[in-house]
Formats: structure tokens, C-alpha cells, sequence
């Protein structure tokens, strides 16, 4: 737990000594006019140092809106990271986070992991790209360290999970709104033979799909647990904004994952479907099939249809070649791979990707649509092994909260960490069908399934001794 006191006046000695030190440097430079930034920085900062959660929901909030990262070629979420990561520092040299926060069972695996893409990229043939892959990882680590040293109590981890069901809904909301409206920033193909797709805040239609997929356990969760009639509703609407959305960005692989989920979801809560409610959820499911049928467009079905006509379907097809690429890596590098991120080098090699090629634009470089692909060509079969690994302990550390908080007779928290079971179920299976190992939902679940663990087991009280004498 963070610690409520302690000495603030160094600090404060630091950051006006810090503040009218920068503020005088700028004014002395061509760049003059951010000086006027500078106090409302400090203000932030020591906002920030006294709710370091801050600066983790400024990361997990600019997720789904990828498209609007980087302002001037600044992006915020790196920028949040990097703040948070010194104010982590700050935190730790003064006290006020233990730094025990970061012993984790998480870590078992993920240095073991770090290693093998370090050896594999020191003997790979693409060390370039292979160093610019360790980059990435060196960011996700900062996220998991970050979620495990400024998450200390429960309503911080409902707080994260309204945060990532809020951010994929706005999201969402603007991807509907751009498709229907012809928006180009927040759709896609809106030129003339082109497909039309919804993305909102997002980039790419797939990576919004797994962001929804992940969201929409959490959503479920707090339809669940709400206790007020019109919170309820709110969040039901916006479980039917984030299946439009899905349906209208015409991901098939995300409305294919999508229907897995909303089974998981189902058999979660199928205690709370009584006679009475069953009659209610058939009406309301027949009123939604309905409408979706009615508001989804023809090229949607389409395309859904296709996958059963892999003969006429390029992207199947190029799909088909991933993995004979993958397949032709794996055998020449099993043990260590070839280097983090080089299965697109591998593959524009590789030449088989030439025949999918539909404009002068379209370069030979692709991922391969599968994280648990990259991750085999990156750092072999033992990369693997313990990449897998990780997941299973957090899937473990999940389940071993759930329980927990069960014994202490607290539901609801074991509710939310079924909820975040649920959300990483779904988006393993879509790491199946896309190129993700970044995404910072997979980070940040491995730490809060650590901290989820850590808060479970303080809940929980210790078992009694079987052989205990009794007392009168």
C-alpha cells in the first residue's frame, strides 16, 4: 500500500527548484513560448506523484485511440510512460511504494523470456530489426512494472477495468459514427469500390477488434455487479455500441472470436439466468439479432460467407502463406528463432507473398497474423515454451484471485477478476489470428493479475490448524 505520510518539503523544494530552473532555460531558447507550459507541467506531475495511478490510466486511456497518439510527433502515451516511470522512481526513493510490490511470480517468466530474445538477437541475421523488437519489450516491461507498483487496492482495479470499458466505447461509438457518416478520420475505404469499415480511434480495424473482445468481459462484470437500475442499462448500451462497432469495422476474424467470447460470457453467468430473466434475455437477444441483421451492411455478410470459399479468398490465402513461411523459419532456426520482430524480413524474402500483391504501394514486408507465429520465429521454440508459460500464470494468478476473494466472501471483487479472466481468454484466442505481441492490454493484465493476487490473498485469512487444540 502506498504510504499517506511523509515529508513533502524536499520534494516540494525539488520541484520549484526544478520548475524555475526549466522555465528560465526555455525562456533563454528560440523555444520560449513552452515556458508557459512548464507550471501546469509541475501542477500535473505532483498531481500525478500523489495518485501515481494517474499516469498509468493516461497509458491504458490512449489505447484504443492509436489513430490520435502523437501530437507533433510526440507521443502521449510514451510520454506518460516515461513520466511515470521517474515518478515511479520518485515513489520508491522516498518511501512511498514498497518495493516488494514488484515481486512477482510474473517475472519467472518474463526475464527467462527477455533473455532468449536477447541471445536470439545477438545471433540473428537481422540485428537491426531484432534490437528495434527488444525496444518494444523494454516498453512493455515498463507497463507491467508500472501496473504492479501503482495499483494498491481494489477500487483502483475496478477504476482500470471502467477505463478500458469507457476508452473501446468512445471508441466504438466513433467508429460508428465515422462509417455512418462518412467520417474519413475515423473510417476507412471510403473511396469508390473500396470497402467501407468503421475504426474510431484505431488504426486498424482487426487491432480495434481486440480491444472489444477484451472489454467486453469487463462490461459483463459490471452489468453483473451494478446496483443501480439505470448503471445497468448505461452499461448494457454500451455492450451493444461495442457489437455494432465490431460488426461494422467487417473484422471476420473479430466476429469470429467475438462469438467465442460472447459464449465464455454466457456460461459465466448462466447462475443468473432463472426462468423469469430467460424470457427477458430471449426478447432482448431476438430484439438485438434483429436489428443487427437490419443494421449491418450487405458487405459485411459477404465477407463472412467467404470464409467458406477459401479458393476465391486472397486473404485466406495469404494467410495460408504466413504460415508456410512460418514453417520454413521454424525448421531452419527451431531452438532460439531468428530475433524478435523479423518475420516480415523472413517473409518478403521469402518471395511467396508476390502473388498477393494488388498495387505499386503494397510492400512485401507482413506480420504474420499470428502473435504465437512471431513469437516462434523471434525466439525459437524455447521463446515459446516460456511466452506460453507467462500466459498460463496469469491465467493461474486469475483464477487463484477469483477463488480468493470468494473464501473472503467478497463476490464482486471475485466478479471482477473472473471479468479480467474472461477478457484475457478472449484476446489469447484472437492472438491467433493477429499480430499483437505490443498491445498493452497483454502487459497490463500480467500485472494485475500479480497485484489481483497480492490483494486476494491480504483479503483472505489465514486457515486454521487442522490439529488445534480446542479452547474453552
Amino acid at each position: 500500500m502506498i504510504r499517506p505520510s511523509i515529508n513533502m518539503t524536499p520534494l516540494a523544494m525539488l520541484l520549484t527548484g526544478g520548475v524555475v530552473l526549466v522555465t528560465a532555460g526555455l525562456l533563454a531558447t528560440p523555444y520560449y513560448y513552452l515556458a508557459v507550459a512548464v507550471p501546469p507541467g509541475a501542477l500535473f506531475a505532483a498531481l500525478v506523484f500523489r495518485f501515481p495511478w494517474i499516469a498509468l490510466f493516461l497509458i491504458v486511456l490512449m489505447v484504443p485511440f492509436d489513430a490520435f497518439r502523437e501530437f507533433g510527433g510526440v507521443s502521449v502515451g510514451k510520454l506518460a510512460g516515461a513520466g511515470g516511470l521517474g515518478i515511479a522512481a520518485l515513489l520508491l526513493l522516498f518511501g512511498r511504494i514498497p518495493l516488494r510490490n514488484l515481486f512477482s511470480n510474473i517475472w519467472l517468466f518474463l526475464l527467462p523470456f527477455l533473455v532468449i530474445n536477447v541471445i536470439a538477437a545477438m545471433f540473428s541475421h537481422y540485428q537491426q530489426v531484432s534490437i528495434g523488437g527488444l525496444r518494444q519489450f523494454a516498453i512493455a516491461y515498463i507497463t507491467v512494472a508500472l501496473a504492479m507498483l501503482f495499483i494498491d487496492r481494489e477500487s483502483v482495479v475496478e477504476r482500470l477495468a471502467d477505463l478500458i470499458i469507457l476508452s473501446v466505447a468512445l471508441s466504438g461509438f466513433l467508429s460508428v459514427a465515422g462509417y455512418f457518416f462518412d467520417i474519413p478520420m475515423l473510417a476507412m475505404g471510403l473511396e469508390e469500390d473500396s470497402l467501407k469499415r468503421g475504426t474510431g480511434g484505431s488504426k486498424d480495424p482487426n487491432v480495434f477488434g481486440s480491444l472489444v473482445i477484451f472489454s467486453l468481459p469487463l462490461v459483463a462484470h459490471r452489468i453483473n455487479t451494478a446496483r443501480i437500475g439505470v448503471v445497468r442499462f448505461f452499461f448494457i448500451g454500451v455492450f451493444l455500441i461495442d457489437l455494432l462497432a465490431v460488426g461494422l469495422s467487417q473484422s471476420r476474424g473479430a466476429t469470429l472470436v467475438l462469438g467465442l467470447t460472447l459464449l465464455l460470457i454466457a456460461w459465466e453467468y448462466r447462475r443468473i439466468f432463472t426462468l423469469k430473466r430467460l424470457g427477458i434475455v430471449l426478447v432482448l437477444a431476438t430484439v438485438t439479432a434483429g436489428a443487427t441483421v437490419a443494421t449491418l451492411p450487405e458487405t459485411f455478410w459477404d465477407r463472412i460467407a467467404s470464409l467458406a470459399e477459401d479458393n476465391r479468398d486472397r486473404s485466406l490465402g495469404r494467410r495460408f502463406s504466413y504460415l508456410i513461411v512460418g514453417w520454413e523459419g521454424f525448421v531452419r532456426s527451431p531452438l532460439i528463432g531468428h530475433g524478435p520482430d523479423t518475420f516480415p524480413d523472413l517473409y518478403a524474402e521469402s518471395g511467396i507473398g508476390l502473388q498477393f500483391i494488388t498495387s505499386k504501394d503494397e510492400g512485401m514486408h507482413r506480420h504474420a497474423h499470428n502473435t504465437y507465429m512471431e513469437v516462434l520465429i523471434g525466439s525459437g521454440l524455447i521463446g515459446l515454451l516460456v511466452f506460453l508459460g507467462f500466459f498460463a500464470r496469469i491465467f493461474l494468478n486469475l483464477n487463484e484471485a477469483a477463488r480468493r476473494y470468494l473464501a473472503a466472501g467478497m463476490p464482486d471483487r471475485a466478479s471482477l477478476a473472473r471479468g479480467y479472466f474472461l477478457a484475457f481468454a478472449g484476446l489469447s484466442v484472437y492472438l491467433v489470428i493477429i499480430s499483437q505481441m505490443t498491445l498493452k492490454y497483454i502487459w497490463l493484465i500480467a500485472g494485475v493479475s500479480w497485484v489481483l493476487v497480492r490483494l486476494a490473498r491480504e483479503a483472505t485469512p489465514p486457515p486454521a490448524p487442522e490439529n488445534a487444540e480446542a479452547r474453552p
